[in-house]
């Protein structure tokens, strides 16, 4: 069974390695993979917000890094995440409520106003929004891009 946790800095090789399989499975996977980049994204969201690992049996199977970030046209802030990831193998299990649910009273605690989650990786879109109806969160529009 997966137990969460705050990530520390010790952490940062298995959540980068973790999250090299995410860019792997999903729709940014043509876009170049910079660990360094991705360890310092992480950095400022240990400081800036909430990292949240998932562990089984000693590895760390699943994440999930939000920013606290003021509104645009507010002081008040909201929680937004940079990714929710659970590895392949640990996947149908209690990692992924135990992240989100965790993450969310985490960013509630710190004083955010809402906490929001996006899928814009594309790894199975309606299978997440199911998901996270039945935590409780209600879709708020969508996603859309454009290639350059």
């Amino acid at each position: 069974m997966a137990k969460v946790r705050a990530a520390t800095a010790a952490d940062m090789p298995a959540i980068v390695s973790l999250g090299e399989v995410m860019h792997a499975e999903g729709r940014y996977r043509a876009v170049s993979f910079d660990r360094g980049r991705v360890a310092q994204t992480l950095a400022f969201a240990m400081r800036e917000g909430i990292v949240i690992v998932a562990e089984a049996g000693g590895e760390i199977v699943g994440g999930v890094a939000l920013l606290l970030v003021p509104y645009w046209f507010s002081t008040e802030r909201m929680a937004t995440d940079l990714a929710l990831f659970v590895a392949p193998g640990a996947r149908g299990g209690a990692a992924a409520v135990k992240l989100v649910s965790t993450a969310t009273d985490a960013a509630i605690r710190a004083g955010a106003r809402e906490v929001v989650f996006s899928s814009s990786v594309g790894i199975d879109p309606e299978r997440f929004g199911q998901f996270m109806t039945h935590l409780g969160f209600v879709q708020q529009g969508g996603v859309y891009s454009m290639e350059a």
